[in-house]
């Protein structure tokens, strides 16, 4: 938790004064009792403005997931999920796109899924095109999807031409 904070000081520090350039983005762990007050400080306090979510030992549907969600809620910072699998080995068991639906339960929050979900990218664009669908203008849809590091490049084209 503590290397959580000092992470969070030390992004503070870089993009202090930087702010026409920069944003700044938070992280905590939901599991950690903390998480929701530990986003706060770092939203008020170190000016932050988003937060960073890497679901590992926590789906994104579980109630501490939810406390946090609440508060960036109310705090009005958005969050970007780590979605889809990691290239480094580690389980994405917590990290596919249907779980985020969970989000919908708190609809002023505004949030990006990284990567696409791959390699559940048409899972992740069901996701986002129930917003499509429901919501008018699009900047008010709750879902958006960065496609950096998302499937690779032989799946990118294809990807992007799903409906």
């Amino acid at each position: 938790m503590t290397h959580l904070r000092t992470a969070n000081e030390h992004v503070a520090r870089l993009v202090r004064g930087h702010s026409d350039r920069l944003i700044g983005f938070a992280v905590v762990n939901p599991l950690h009792l903390s998480a929701a007050d530990d986003l706060e400080e770092a939203v008020q306090r170190l000016h932050l403005r988003g937060l960073k979510l890497v679901p590992s030992g926590w789906f994104p549907y579980d109630p501490c997931a939810h406390r946090v969600y609440e508060r960036a809620s109310a705090l009005q910072v958005p969050i970007l999920f780590h979605s889809g699998i990691f290239i480094d080995g580690r389980s994405g068991r917590f990290c596919r796109p249907v779980f985020y639906e969970a989000v919908r339960d708190h609809p002023a929050l505004r949030v990006t899924l990284a990567h696409l979900g791959w390699p559940w990218c048409d899972e992740a664009n069901a996701v986002g095109l129930i917003d499509g669908s429901t919501v008018s203008p699009p900047h008010d849809c709750q879902f958006r999807f960065d496609l950096s590091f998302g499937p690779p490049p032989v799946y990118r084209l294809p990807v992007l031409h799903e409906p």
